[in-house]
């Protein structure tokens, strides 16, 4: 048995019984879907959470459905188009990333096969300065470091 809020402040806000359970049926898949609330509610259930508004009156019956209907629509489309957006900046953010790190081994695997040459008698030392400050500039880890200096 319902208590709170009562049938006859219920029926103030709204024309008719029908009315008020269409209302409020509505309002309560509109909680479900996680519309933001028009206030703190006493009540768990969305039914009466639904009631709760209603009796407040700050959920009226929408005087054009249609148009309430299409924004309803035109909301949900925005929200999915966002989503895909967010989706597509992600996946170019991973390729953009990977791209940079594939080029970074390359040159890490070039530089390796140098050392592995010793080509031109160049100095080793300066060399592996130059590298570290490369792998430091380039933002590789200390255990990737740790791997250039056990080629030598």
């Amino acid at each position: 048995m319902m208590l709170e809020p009562s049938i006859d402040k219920l029926l103030d806000q709204v024309d008719s019984k029908y009315s008020l359970v269409v209302l409020e049926a509505k309002r309560a898949h509109e909680l479900r879907d996680k519309e933001r609330p028009t206030k703190e509610f006493k009540s768990v259930k969305r039914t009466l959470q639904a009631l709760e508004e209603i009796a407040d009156g700050t959920v009226k019956i929408h005087p054009a459905p249609e148009l309430k209907r299409e924004t309803l629509v035109e909301k949900r489309e925005l929200e999915r188009l966002q989503a895909k957006m967010k989706e597509q900046l992600i996946k170019e953010q991973i390729a953009k990333e990977e791209a940079e790190e594939e080029a970074k081994q390359k040159i890490v695997v070039r530089l390796k096969q140098l050392l592995q040459n010793n080509f031109l008698g160049v100095n080793w030392r300066l060399f592996y300065f130059v590298l570290l400050i490369f792998i430091n500039i380039s933002g590789y880890r200390t255990s990737d470091r740790i791997k250039v200096y056990s080629i030598v």
